[in-house]
């Protein structure tokens, strides 16, 4: 029944974007898409999804020149399947050591900042260089929007 639940999240996607069209036409529907395509991609470096010997994987967000944010939570899933958050990892540019997500909370915030790249880090079982697999980060924010997520596919190096 998972599918139906997608099935419903993905017709009220659609239909709150044929509101959209309705209220900006088709030209601004366009610019709309074009804009968010281009905050999608100039988030997740390119490339950066790696592997380690011990199977763990990684990624970086590059953050882009907009403010993020402060989030007290975040899960990470790799093809759909969720990694446990004390197995999972943020290291924020210039720190020390990787600070596990299940840490995250409303006092001790991740802050996004604009401009300053981050590494998240996972243990998962062992995945193959060349495959290609779908990660999605799950952020939590202390403001609103209460939810904001990227999800990339992109072959492990």
């Amino acid at each position: 029944m998972a599918w139906l639940k997608h099935t419903h999240q993905d017709l009220s996607l659609f239909r709150q974007g044929l509101s959209i069209l309705r209220e900006v036409g088709p030209h601004g529907l366009g610019e709309m898409l074009r804009m968010a395509e281009f905050v999608e991609r100039s988030i997740y470096e390119e490339g950066s999804f790696r592997t380690a010997a011990d199977g763990s994987f990684s990624f970086r967000l590059l953050n882009p020149p907009l403010r993020m944010g402060a989030f007290h939570a975040a899960a990470l899933a790799l093809d759909t399947r969720p990694i446990d958050p004390t197995a999972s990892f943020v290291e924020e540019d210039g720190s020390t050591s990787p600070r596990p997500l299940s840490a995250l909370s409303r006092t001790a915030p991740l802050n996004l900042r604009p401009g300053v790249p981050v590494r998240f880090l996972a243990r998962a079982p062992a995945l193959t260089r060349g495959s290609r697999h779908t990660v999605e980060l799950t952020l939590r924010s202390v403001a609103i929007p209460p939810k904001v997520w990227v999800r990339f596919t992109d072959e492990l190096r």
